[in-house]
């Protein structure tokens, strides 16, 4: 992974779809988020989009923020089995068969467990370095492009 550049995916809740940071998220900015005439897409952080554009004749550099449609996750710069890159939001599950969701939880990588998962009677997080096995553990989908999977059958 390259450290000097923060990797995000974004969903989109009313398209239903992901972008991830490439020519989509340029694309994905271009159609439902530009706000400014003539504006130029400079990339995406964890608050918004990032473009540049022309007022007074100054060249000014504006966030857009994500609003309530787009949901960003941020990349952890772990690896599961498979040597995916595992993002916020990603389900993953290992020889145990317990499915956890990772989540940025006070500024922590963890990894979130549900009720019926090792505890049977609460839920309860992880930090994600401790509870990640990169042997064993794959990412099985994520939160919300699949979040059947993390029903919990009675």
């Amino acid at each position: 992974m390259n450290y000097d550049r923060l990797l995000i995916r974004v969903w989109d809740k009313q398209e239903k779809k992901m972008y991830y940071i490439d020519n989509e998220i340029e694309t994905l900015h271009v159609k439902h988020v530009a706000s400014f005439e003539k504006a130029t897409f400079l990339g995406v952080n964890n608050f918004g989009f990032l473009v540049q554009h022309v007022a007074s004749a100054c060249y000014l550099t504006s966030l857009i923020p994500f609003g309530d449609r787009f949901a960003p996750m941020m990349c952890t710069g772990k690896h599961d089995k498979n040597k995916k890159l595992i993002y916020s939001g990603d389900i993953i599950m290992g020889i145990s068969k317990y499915k956890r969701t990772v989540e940025l939880i006070d500024g922590c990588w963890s990894v979130k467990c549900t009720k019926g998962g090792f505890f049977e009677d609460r839920d309860y997080s992880l930090p994600l370095w401790d509870a990640l096995d990169p042997e064993e553990d794959e990412i099985i989908g994520n939160k919300f492009e699949q979040p059947e999977l993390l029903e919990v059958k009675a």
